[in-house]
């Protein structure tokens, strides 16, 4: 370590990987205090460098609960002229929340962090970034050696080992029981390797192999009882060949050269179908319920929904929504319908927002609403008592009064419309 104040840090900071507990910072015996702010729960901040007052606070332990929401202590600098500081942060229960080490101002050395009833959530080392606990603050900083993450009850969740701020080496994630999750595998940042992830019980559930960050070469995915469910060949992220079976061992759906359907399981049974082409997700996608049946359809192009979504009835094959996409964006005629195919409603889209005419009708066909609208703004409208002739209510030039009935003519409410919109 380059510096001797940084070298104290360091030091303390490898003691710390084993634990989360007291054995912290023993800056108070090593450097002087210079200077201490306290912000308390309020918010309030005072900043303390007179020796008197200082030394009332030598001897405190802020690694115990404290009235204060954050406490930043400064040391005296050392023979380089490095200057040690310790932030802590409590809980609005006084319970410690988290601790911070700097150097220069930087944060640097050993953070931790613990939830509210006192556990370890967070313990892991630093190496550079802002020397503060605000938010956006961790964004900044870089990691270094091994970092752990606990939940709230107290069970390890993740391991990572860092490299100058990238992870490195493998990342290994568990079960709330302790058992391996996943193991993920890192070289300077980049996804590296083979990706393994294990069933609670021990089972191999999916493997993924990587290489410089993309899907290149097998992978293979299994059903609890360890038979095979789904065997794919990637080259450099694109899926080019790949089989999937069900649970029964029967073949589902297949992609040769790039193109076919890639089939995704639920525990025990089919839940979706994406059409692939070239390699590339792109095409027809559709839902599946516990049953085996279709109760969705989208369309997918460049990453966004494209083309004409429909909804159907459960159970049956007709339809309950259609709505149009243009690159992610509902855009054209959105329309539902009643069980007995009748259409319902049509409105007009425009790039998310309601912009042209609106149409709504009762179960037995009779009109219920018509109205226009202007990029969401309700310009004019007509509301129809069932079986009536003519409107019990109307909206001109964005103000009047809009009145909702239910599918068989029941009143719902009303509400007053001013410039468009509701005058609340």
């Amino acid at each position: 370590m380059k510096y001797r104040t940084a070298s104290l840090v360091a030091m303390t900071s490898a003691l710390l990987f084993f634990s989360c507990q007291r054995s912290m910072f023993v800056e108070s015996e090593c450097l002087p205090l210079v200077t201490i702010n306290i912000i308390d729960q309020n918010g309030v901040s005072e900043t303390i460098s007179n020796d008197d007052r200082l030394n009332q606070y030598t001897k405190v332990d802020f690694l115990a609960p404290q009235p204060y929401k954050k406490v930043m202590r400064v040391y005296r600098r050392d023979e380089q002229s490095n200057i040690a500081a310790v932030i802590t942060s409590y809980h609005p229960n006084g319970q410690l929340h988290q601790y911070l080490e700097l150097v220069n101002g930087r944060a640097y050395g050993a953070y931790r962090e613990w939830y509210e009833n006192g556990l370890c959530k967070i313990n892991a080392n630093l190496i550079g970034g802002v020397g503060d606990l605000s938010t956006g603050d961790e964004q900044t900083w870089i990691f270094e050696g091994l970092c752990r993450a606990w939940d709230v009850s107290g069970a390890l969740q993740a391991e990572f080992v860092y490299v100058k701020g990238k992870l490195d080496g493998t990342s290994l994630y568990y079960h709330q029981s302790g058992k391996l999750w996943k193991n993920v595998p890192f070289s300077n940042g980049v996804l590296e390797g083979r990706q393994e992830v294990y069933l609670e019980d021990g089972g191999l559930f999916q493997t993924i192999t990587f290489s410089n960050g993309l899907r290149n070469g097998p992978a293979t995915k299994y059903w609890s009882d360890c038979t095979l469910a789904a065997e794919e060949t990637y080259s450099c992220g694109k899926l080019m060949q790949a089989l999937y079976y069900d649970d029964y061992g029967m073949l589902v759906s297949e992609i040769s050269e790039g193109s076919g359907f890639r089939a995704i399981f639920s525990r025990n049974c089919l839940t979706e179908l994406q059409e692939f082409r070239g390699g590339i997700q792109e095409g027809s996608i559709q839902l599946f319920d516990d049953r085996g049946r279709i109760y969705k359809v989208y369309n997918f192009k460049n990453g966004l929904k494209d083309g004409e979504e429909v909804e159907y009835y459960p159970g049956t094959s007709k339809p309950l929504l259609s709505i149009q996409w243009v690159k992610g964006k509902i855009h054209g005629y959105s329309r539902s319908y009643y069980p007995d195919g009748t259409m319902e409603s049509q409105r007009e889209m425009s790039e998310n927002k309601k912009n042209g005419i609106l149409t709504a009708w009762y179960a037995d066909g009779n009109m219920m609403l018509i109205e226009e609208y202007d990029h969401n703004k309700l310009v004019k409208g007509e509301y129809y008592k069932k079986g009536d002739r003519f409107p019990v209510s109307t909206v001109l030039d964005g103000k009047g009064t809009v009145t909702f009935f239910d599918s068989d003519g029941i009143l719902l409410k009303k509400v007053s419309y001013r410039n468009g919109k509701p005058d609340l």
